[in-house]
């Protein structure tokens, strides 16, 4: 067997439609019950979040969703151009609230990207680690208001928020289509 190592691209980006949102998706989630999320394995806590709707990714009828969705159309058509597409879905969305000693182990996503918008991220709280095909941990330097975009095959994880600054993120899948014919002039 011979392993191929194929370098591959994430986006990280500012969202500039952060300050005009924040306060009503946050609002939306503070009136949100629908639920927690633990994990545990062999006595160890793998996960732990406070507060979710990953049950109901699907829906695209939430209001915050419905609320959100256009802005994040914009941006995430700004990216798949970049990436070399013509088109993207978003096919699930959901958020995410931690809070202290909170924790998302390592995971991995459906579609071909997922990623994280930072809703409110305090610049001490735990950031987004992602590992490469060599198993070599890396940091995405992401503040508030940013989104991050990457492919939905890489392990990544939330690590301990060990500060008492709560952690709102929104997390998707989505689905970039249509691979253009001439590359973007950034992409190699």
């Amino acid at each position: 067997m011979k392993i191929l190592n194929f370098n591959t691209k994430g986006i990280l980006k500012k969202f500039k439609e952060h300050e005009n949102v924040k306060k009503k998706l946050l609002d939306y989630f503070e009136k949100c019950d629908e639920g927690s999320y633990i994990r545990q394995e062999n006595g160890e806590l793998l996960s732990k979040i406070s507060k979710l709707d990953w049950n109901s990714s699907r829906d695209f009828n939430r209001e915050w969703v419905i609320f959100l969705k256009p802005y994040l159309m914009e941006h995430f058509n700004e990216c798949a151009n970049y990436l070399n597409y013509n088109s993207v879905e978003i096919k699930t969305i959901w958020f995410q609230q931690y809070l202290k000693d909170e924790i998302h182990q390592w995971h991995i996503h459906g579609e071909n990207y997922t990623g994280v918008y930072y809703l409110e991220f305090d610049k001490n709280n735990a950031k987004t680690e992602i590992l490469d095909h060599n198993k070599n941990k890396h940091i995405v330097d992401a503040e508030e208001g940013d989104i991050v975009i990457f492919p939905s095959f890489l392990i990544h994880q939330s690590p301990k928020l060990i500060n008492s600054n709560k952690k709102s993120i929104i997390s998707f899948n989505i689905e970039f289509t249509n691979i253009k014919l001439a590359p973007h002039p950034n992409v190699i």
